[in-house]
Parts: C-alpha cells; structure tokens; sequence
C-alpha cells in the first residue's frame, strides 16, 4: 500500500518496453538470488506483453553458485533477446572456466552481493568492478543496486534492533554498493551505469514472498518486477543505439 499524497514510482515508468529494441542483442546477469528475480522478471514482464519466451537450466550445470540459465524473448521478425543468468553472489570474478559457458554480452547487469563479509568492502567491490570491466571491455556494463528488505506484507519496522534482516537501517551493503560504484565512476574506470531500483521499491513491501518470514525476496508473477525491467530496459536504451547500429 502506498501512503496517502505519496506517489507510486512504479507508475512514473511507463512507455519503455521491448519495442524499442530492432536488433539480437545478449544481456547477461550475474549476481544473487535478488538478481536472479531480476532476470526472471524480464521474461515475466516479457510474457504479459504476449511476446514468446523461452527459458532453461544450462544442462550438466548444478544449482547454486556458478548455475546457468538460459533464454531468449522473440520480438519477431527473427529478432531476439537473449538472457542469461550466472549465481555469482559475491563480488570476486569467476574464472574462465565459467565465464566461457557464456556468450559475450552486449550488455552485462551485475548486483547482488550481500553474502560475506567481502560484500561492505568498498575496495574490494571497486577492485571487482575493475576486472570485470576488462574480462567484458566490449560489454556496457549497468550496475543495480540492492533491492530493499521489508517485513512481509508491509513496510519497514522502526522497533528492531538494528541486527534485524529487515530493519530499516539495514542498508549498509546497498550504501557501499552505490558509494563504490560512484568512486569508480569518478576515477572513469569503468564507464559502468546506475540502475536505483532501491527507491523504486522503496515502499512496495507487499510485494514480497512472506513465506517463512521471506522479507528479501519478491514475488516471481507478471507485475510485481514490471517496474524493475521497465527500469532496465530504459537504462539498455540510453546506452546503446537498439536500432541494428554498433
């Protein structure tokens, strides 16, 4: 539910969609479960759009870290996208023993890197930005932040103790993020992208699973991520000429 005169930033997205893309491209996401949604939730919004969709396991591939997926959305006229999707869910880069089960993306969205204490570094997380800025030079590189936590159903709590998972103030692993992404930016390393999807869900705590007291992860179902790959798209857009020109 949103507040009464506050306005919902997932309507402010509208109008950017799969249309705007004329031309194959391949977009690889590499991080976390959160970021996995993210992928998932490009073929949701994909699929509400009655576009045609595919989407695999990469075979002989177990599930959790360095797991594949694979898909495609068809746009017609022989046009597609191809996703993929890496677990990677620390910031350190993975060998080429995986990265060469990949093709090379024209587009390369990492996040998702709450998972050891490596994960608050802000050199730790710049030094990664850096080697995956020269694995993928040919890539353009968008970076999203770390989806908010809420308390299932609702929104954040102001009683907790601030060791709580959810707790409002618990938003030391997306600041760090952010602040070396934006050291990176500074110094020009690697031309990488914002994407903010943090203040987009800010206040949508109802979208969240709740099962078991889930208050990271969100539902996987047409609308719930529409927001977040409308956002995407619209970042894919300004950063690339999407009309059959390199």
């Amino acid at each position: 539910r949103i507040a009464e005169g506050k306005i919902d930033s997932l309507r402010a997205i509208g109008g950017v969609d799969y249309s705007y893309i004329n031309r194959n491209l391949t977009i690889l996401f590499q991080g976390d479960s959160l970021t996995e949604q993210h992928f998932l939730g490009m073929f949701c919004f994909a699929w509400s759009t009655n576009l045609t969709i595919q989407l695999q396991q990469a075979q002989g591939i177990k599930r959790g870290r360095g797991s594949i997926w694979n898909g495609r959305i068809g746009l017609g006229n022989g046009v597609f996208v191809h996703l993929q999707y890496l677990r990677w869910d620390h910031p350190d880069i993975p060998g080429d023993d995986v990265y060469n089960k990949l093709q090379n993306p024209d587009f390369l969205i990492l996040g998702g890197w709450h998972h050891g204490p490596e994960s608050i570094d802000v050199n730790r997380i710049v030094l990664f930005l850096q080697q995956v800025h020269h694995r993928w030079s040919n890539s353009k590189i968008i970076v999203r932040n770390q989806l908010p936590d809420h308390f299932p159903g609702g929104a954040y709590s102001k009683n907790r103790s601030t060791s709580a998972p959810c707790e409002l103030k618990n938003g030391t692993t997306t600041n760090v993020i952010v602040d070396a992404l934006t050291l990176t930016l500074v110094r020009n390393q690697t031309g990488a992208q914002i994407l903010d999807a943090n203040k987009l869900y800010f206040d949508r705590g109802n979208a969240h699973i709740g099962h078991r007291g889930d208050c990271r992860h969100w539902c996987i179902a047409p609308g719930v991520l529409d927001g977040l790959a409308r956002m995407t798209l619209a970042a894919i857009s300004h950063k690339s000429d999407l009309n059959g020109n390199r």
